[in-house]
């Protein structure tokens, strides 16, 4: 089951709420567990949480309650929530904690974890399952999702590097003859590519 915690506001002149209890409701009714920790100041009053399904929990409590979820692969994670009447598939993909500064996040706050996560609409689990085993194909040195990572890198170092492409941020290919050295690059060691045009 996905769980949702509302930490207690510890600035005494920010009363806004991340979560309204209308929205809680809403991820209550799609079968999300939603925790809210008492905040003396908020906007809304517990009793408003407490009334749509969440769970009221004491100040700091969530500490305690943060979960690690492990798995080596981020699509055994997925999720399905239904939002507004909408299917949905979601699943983390990223520890954040390493970059919270990034995100704005106060350094007073004690993160032992931090998700950055994606969400598809329904049915993309099972149509990307080809894909999936292709990702997991290898073995613990060397695997498919490692090989689509370093080599378009290193196609990228050795471009700049012999100065075909310049320093910095920019697009990959602008033109086929580009595009088709990428793909050669690649198809030289060892990702190979196919197209099919079905109609």
């Amino acid at each position: 089951m996905t769980k949702l915690w509302m930490r207690h506001e510890q600035r005494p002149d920010e009363h806004r709420a991340p979560l309204v209890p209308a929205d809680a409701a809403e991820l209550v009714s799609s079968g999300i567990e939603v925790t809210v920790e008492h905040s003396p100041h908020r906007t809304f009053p517990i009793e408003e949480y407490l009334a749509v399904g969440a769970t009221a929990a004491p100040v700091g409590s969530w500490r305690d309650a943060v979960a690690e979820v492990h798995t080596p692969y981020p699509f055994e994670a997925v999720q399905p929530p239904t939002i507004a009447g909408e299917n949905f598939e979601v699943y983390p993909n990223r520890d954040g904690v390493p970059f919270v500064a990034q995100y704005g996040v106060p350094a007073g706050w004690r993160l032992r974890t931090f998700v950055r996560g994606t969400l598809r609409l329904a049915g993309w689990q099972d149509a990307w399952q080809r894909v999936f085993a292709m990702v997991k194909s290898g073995d613990a040195e060397e695997s498919a999702m490692a090989r689509c990572v370093s080599l378009p890198v290193a196609c990228g170092v050795n471009r700049i590097l012999s100065g075909r492409a310049a320093p910095g941020l920019a697009c990959a290919a602008t033109t086929a003859e580009e595009a088709d050295e990428w793909l050669e690059f690649l198809n030289g060691h060892g990702l190979h590519f196919e197209f099919h045009e079905r109609m």
